[in-house]
């Protein structure tokens, strides 16, 4: 969370806020997806709740992923739940739902992209 919050900051985007809130990572064990295809790899219960963070994240999926692999994960709940950000259809983007960074600084670039889209909108 510290790192994401960082990143922000980095960017122009102050979310210092958060603090002033509950902040819950769950694991659990979860549905398919909306189509039944396959399984949610975690999703944000804050969502559209400005004075919530929760973020809910399959305890199989997690235990099989590497460092990388968790902090995309986090770093994509924490834009869907503090910065309400949708899924987009680039496959490049972090929002997109399959999207994968081959490292730490491609994913840092790619958070920094969404926190000037997200400085762009207000």
């Amino acid at each position: 969370m510290d790192s994401y919050l960082i990143i922000a900051e980095n960017s122009g985007v102050d979310l210092s806020f958060i603090y002033n809130y509950p902040v819950k990572i769950q694991f659990d064990n979860l549905p398919k997806d909306s189509e039944g295809t396959g399984d949610y790899l975690g999703f944000a219960l804050g969502k559209d709740d400005n004075e919530l963070v929760h973020i809910v994240i399959d305890y199989q999926y997690w235990s099989s992923m590497n460092d990388l692999q968790k902090t995309q994960l986090l770093y994509h709940e924490l834009s869907h739940d503090i910065l309400n950000a949708k899924h987009v259809s680039d496959e490049t983007h972090l929002m997109h739902p399959n999207s994968e960074f081959k490292n730490i600084p491609m994913l840092i670039v790619a958070m920094t992209q969404i926190f000037k889209q997200f400085k762009e909108s207000f």
